[in-house]
């Protein structure tokens, strides 16, 4: 056993040596069966809890409006862009070990290998959210019929309690496209009673942590690299969009795992970080920076994607960023006046969460879901507890309704400033006819634009005349520019031109002119000067023409109508 522990100790050491670009040059990649081997053999860990932690739980209160019904919901609205937190009724989950809670109940090194899928922060469905805070735990108490959330423990092959959390430990964003596929094929099968085609479904995306953890290993850095973590990614994404019905799409970016250099607690933590993050727990100088570098890469990849609207093509269907792990650091505690690092959110292998990080995590997975695109927090504070919907915005931020929310915004700002003089009274009516343009063009299903019409009537904004007026005018020409509407609105309403023409630039309004319109226009302007050139050639040919005819006394009717003869 001293033998075993000096080679460990050593294997540690030469962990340390990065070259300049941090790529480490004789590292072993070391899988979970490996790690399954070591565990075993390792003393208790410096953040070894007492046994009654494993008894401990981590709820919260429900403090919002009760909205849960009486059995399944009866509401199923027909837009993603409109979902509401009683309308969900499947969770599911892809990932890695931080979405299988691996360690989340554990009180020795041991029980890290332990999969406590039901307190999983996403996906775990054990008890209720007054015990453990989960994602399915805060949707459960607005649908009481929500499935698809794991129970208890196992790996994710046992599917009887495993449901839609297909999260294997060890994975990397190469095992996404897989995971896609596995989830799609249980989804179909109808696991824990879903209906694959009405259901809506919230699944959370998780991973990158594994590959930031292996990146500096030069043997496996194309594995890595920014490009192939983008395709992987993107192909997965792909599965997500092209097979599943009625889905909202959590997209989680990937952790700072350089976090873990300062998690080298003690014997266990320092050797288990070699198999499970050698790359964040032992680089140095440039290797640091290199790593942080590409999680950044990372995930502003995964940003553009969520925003390039390449997930926006159906009406059920979207993609959301939610960053609050992006910057997310370990919590500190002041202990004898020292602030040392609360290592209760972690498990003894100072990498995993515990019971108590899931439930802050679920906590802020939750919040950034209700909030907008603005207001949406990149770190974790572990002080924040449950929001509740907005009653003005109920719905689950994309970012679709949050475009369309800032122009309702501006434009209900605009109608309680007092009137102006009549050139920004028409600027101000200008906008608005765009403003409806773009939300029309960003919602093109009828029954999507009446709803977002009614929240402009709501504020007092559009009666239901101009909303037929309206309606004619986009049928017509595509844009609601309708003499009607030019009439009436600037004589009944009042307008802060100087906020609304602002908040039109910013959220792109122009994009409610078609490409075509433009293309048109060009072609046209082309025709008219070609066909001015052509003419004034042919008069000045016809004219010299007309020169050399009568020089030879010859009759022309070039340019006339006929009968009349150049003499």
């Amino acid at each position: 056993m001293p033998l075993y522990f000096l080679l460990l100790i050593i294997e540690l050491l030469s962990c340390c040596t990065y070259n300049a670009i941090g790529m480490q040059e004789n590292a072993v990649e070391f899988s979970f069966d490996e790690l399954q081997k070591v565990i075993p053999n390792l003393p208790e860990s410096k953040n070894t809890r007492p046994l009654t932690a494993k008894q401990q739980e981590y709820g919260a209160e429900f403090r919002c409006p009760l909205v849960v019904k009486a059995g399944p919901v009866k509401r199923s609205p027909h837009s993603v862009h409109q979902l509401q937190p009683f309308d969900v009724q499947v969770v599911a989950a892809m990932g890695d070990s931080l979405t299988a809670a691996n360690g989340a109940k554990a009180v020795k090194p041991l029980d890290v290998l332990t999969q406590y899928r039901g307190i999983s922060w996403c996906i775990g469905g054990d008890k209720s959210m007054e015990h453990v805070v989960t994602l399915p735990n805060i949707l459960r108490k607005y649908n009481t019929d929500l499935r698809g959330f794991s129970l208890d423990e196992g790996p994710a092959d046992t599917v009887s309690l495993s449901h839609l959390n297909v999260a294997v430990p060890g994975s990397i964003a190469l095992d996404m496209p897989g995971q896609a596929r596995e989830l799609v094929k249980r989804l179909k099968m109808g696991v824990h009673g879903v209906d694959w085609q009405n259901d809506w479904k919230v699944i959370t995306f998780f991973i990158g942590g594994n590959d930031l953890c292996k990146a500096c290993i030069r043997r496996l850095a194309d594995l890595h690299t920014l490009e192939s973590f983008v395709s992987n990614i993107t192909a997965a994404l792909d599965v997500l969009h092209r097979e599943v019905p009625r889905a909202f799409v959590n997209l989680v970016p990937s952790p700072d795992v350089t976090e873990e250099r300062k998690l080298n607690k003690g014997l266990v933590c320092s050797v288990l970080h070699i198999y499970e993050c050698p790359c964040g727990a032992y680089s140095r100088g440039e290797g640091t920076k290199t790593l942080k570098l590409l999680q950044m890469q990372y995930n502003d990849a995964l940003r553009n994607l969520a925003t390039s609207g390449r997930y926006d093509t159906k009406d059920d269907f979207t993609v959301v960023y939610q960053p609050f792990v992006q910057n997310m650091t370990t919590p500190t505690i002041m202990v004898d006046g020292v602030e040392e690092y609360d290592l209760d959110f972690l498990a003894p292998d100072c990498f995993h969460f515990s019971d108590k990080g899931h439930s802050v995590a679920a906590v802020a997975l939750w919040n950034n879901m209700l909030a907008t695109v603005e207001e949406k927090k990149t770190t974790v504070n572990v002080s924040d507890t449950v929001n509740c919907p907005d009653q003005s915005r109920p719905y689950f931020t994309t970012y679709l309704n949050n475009r369309a929310a800032r122009v309702t915004r501006s434009v209900a700002a605009a109608a309680e400033a007092p009137p102006q003089d009549e050139h920004l009274e028409r600027q101000t009516t200008d906008w608005l006819h765009k403003s409806l343009a773009f939300l029309a063009a960003q919602l093109p299903d009828r029954e999507a634009e009446d709803d977002f019409f009614l929240e402009f009537a709501s504020y007092g904004l559009l009666r239901e005349e101009e909303v037929v007026a309206i309606r004619g005018c986009m049928d017509d020409a595509g844009l609601p520019m309708c003499s009607y509407l030019r009439e009436v609105l600037p004589a009944q309403r009042g307008s802060a031109p100087e906020l609304l023409l602002a908040a039109a630039d910013e959220e792109g309004v122009e994009k409610a002119y078609p490409v075509w319109h433009v293309m048109l226009g060009v072609v046209v302007g082309a025709v008219i000067v070609c066909q001015s050139i052509a003419i004034a050639v042919l008069w000045k040919s016809g004219s010299k023409r007309r020169q050399d005819l009568l020089s030879h006394g010859e009759s022309l009717s070039l340019l006339s109508g006929p009968g009349v003869k150049y003499v």
